[in-house]
């Protein structure tokens, strides 16, 4: 930054460097004051640090940053998460267990300790086979058990 801009009276474009002096400003670190000085002497300097400004103005309702460091969690918190888990299982348990326990009387309106079963008394039949496959001894099949 020694001698990068000229003494004369047109000024080159902006280099990258002079505009990074402007912006590591306006993030709150410290930057020399004769290069931040040069940087804002320009038109192109002014200009962006006008458009940073417009910028972050823009964004500042949007909340804090990832980037910002978050204070960690108190312990209340934590506490709250584990009493809530442990309620939850506890009441699932105990669901579990009342429903084994409770018997819920049958829904034709009998109040009778039977129980009632349905049994399929008839089956449907077997289709009708594609193929059959003959097998005869010695020929194509021999009995590894002897014969029993």
């Amino acid at each position: 930054m020694t001698g990068d801009m000229p003494e004369s009276g047109a000024a080159p474009a902006m280099p990258d460097v002079m505009l990074d002096v402007i912006s590591t400003f306006l993030d709150g670190e410290r930057v020399e004051p004769d290069h931040l000085k040069r940087a804002l002497e320009s038109t192109e300097g002014r200009d962006y640090l006008v458009d940073l400004l417009t910028l972050r103005e823009a964004i500042g309702g949007l909340g804090p940053f990832a980037a910002v460091p978050r204070k960690p969690a108190p312990v209340w918190t934590l506490l709250r998460g584990s009493a809530a888990a442990a309620i939850l299982i506890l009441a699932l348990a105990g669901g579990y267990i009342a429903g084994h326990r409770v018997r819920v009387p049958p829904a034709t309106g009998e109040t009778s300790q039977e129980s009632q079963v349905f049994a399929v008394t008839s089956a449907p039949g077997a289709p009708e086979p594609t193929q059959v496959i003959r097998l005869e001894p010695g020929v194509n099949w021999s009995d590894s058990n002897g014969g029993k």
